[in-house]
């Protein structure tokens, strides 16, 4: 067996048709407005929150022991996104998501300006030194 040897892309990235030996079409050329990502934010969610790294992402509100209010710099066109997040750094059984009242429940705040979202553990909420957060529509 051989070894797989990826293309140069550095070659291939002003080709607008195909991605030689994989049938890939340009998908850059592809991806509509619709397909992209909306905003994303990685921030450190202990202590005072900080923003790492973000895009349409202007603050953060911390609403307390690992619940935050991610607020948006450009409005969406309306609230049906959907919303992936992740953490790190805090208990060891955590579970990052859209804030709900009750497990289960709509989400408390999902609006064209601005998502909540929590991060919980077997002892309740706690705060995660990363969380990440991406907007999709």
């Amino acid at each position: 067996m051989g070894v797989f040897s990826p293309p140069n892309w550095n070659t291939l990235k002003n080709k607008p048709s195909t991605v030689a030996g994989f049938g890939i079409s340009d998908m850059a050329a592809q991806v509509s407005a619709n397909e992209r990502c909306k905003a994303w934010v990685n921030f450190n969610g202990t202590g005072t929150v900080a923003i790492r790294a973000a895009f349409n992402v202007s603050s953060i509100t911390d609403n307390g022991v690992g619940d935050y209010t991610v607020n948006f710099t450009s409005a969406l066109a309306d609230a049906n996104y959907g919303v992936s997040v992740s953490a790190a750094g805090s208990a060891s059984a955590i579970i990052p998501k859209i804030f709900a009242a009750t497990e289960g429940a709509s989400p408390t705040l999902m609006s064209t300006t601005q998502v909540r979202v929590t991060n919980t553990s077997s002892g309740g909420t706690s705060d995660a030194g990363f969380f990440n957060v991406s907007i999709h529509r």
